[in-house]
């Protein structure tokens, strides 16, 4: 899910973290049946999961499965609310919400979003063989996947012999398919040094 993300303001070209978390979420409830109101109560539960008590500062108490459906719409619609004004921008959305808001989010989109934060610091956005939720065969199979749309970006942009600023004008998400493909690819790398570090201990 390589997409370039929209500017922050008009004639602003630096992405904020909190752009990142709201276009994913625009993007999930947009491209998927996943709702706002999903979104929210997903997003409490992941914050009281994440946050430990002491440092909660949000009035954000999941809601009830237990009593009526009219006072659980109720909370799930006070939430809603909160969240609507996070991404309308009239309030602030706090760095403890951060974890707990890509937590919240479905996947591809929530693998996206913590792919775009990781890049902020330089990172490569690899899974660890204990937080990755696929088989050795799917991990090797995203790398063949990444590898192959990154050669077919490269190979468009080499078309004239160069690779050069009018090709990432071209195509903005180049690099970020190259980053994939190094990702996908550490990923596995993890998964083989595991076993290697095993093998070594037997």
């Amino acid at each position: 899910m390589s997409e370039p993300l929209p500017m922050s303001g008009a004639g602003q070209t630096h992405v904020t973290r909190v752009d990142v978390l709201v276009f994913y979420l625009q993007r999930a409830t947009a491209e998927t049946r996943f709702s706002l109101d999903d979104f929210s109560e997903a997003l409490a539960r992941a914050y009281h999961g994440l946050v430990p008590e002491h440092a909660r500062s949000l009035d954000l108490e999941p809601p009830q499965d237990r009593g009526s459906y009219s006072d659980y719409a109720k909370a799930v619609g006070r939430i809603r609310k909160r969240v609507q004004r996070y991404v309308d921008g009239s309030l602030h959305l706090p760095v403890e919400l951060e974890e707990a808001w890509v937590a919240a989010l479905p996947d591809p989109y929530q693998q996206a979003a913590r792919t775009r934060l990781a890049r902020r610091y330089g990172f490569l956005a690899a899974e660890t063989p204990q937080t990755a939720a696929c088989t050795d065969g799917e991990a090797v199979g995203r790398v063949m996947t990444q590898t192959g749309e990154c050669l077919s970006g490269l190979s468009q942009a080499l078309a004239d012999g160069v690779i050069d600023a009018d090709d990432l004008r071209r195509d903005p998400t180049l690099m970020d398919r190259i980053f994939d493909a190094q990702a996908a690819l550490a990923s596995v790398a993890a998964r083989v040094a595991q076993v290697q570090s095993g093998a070594g201990n037997g």
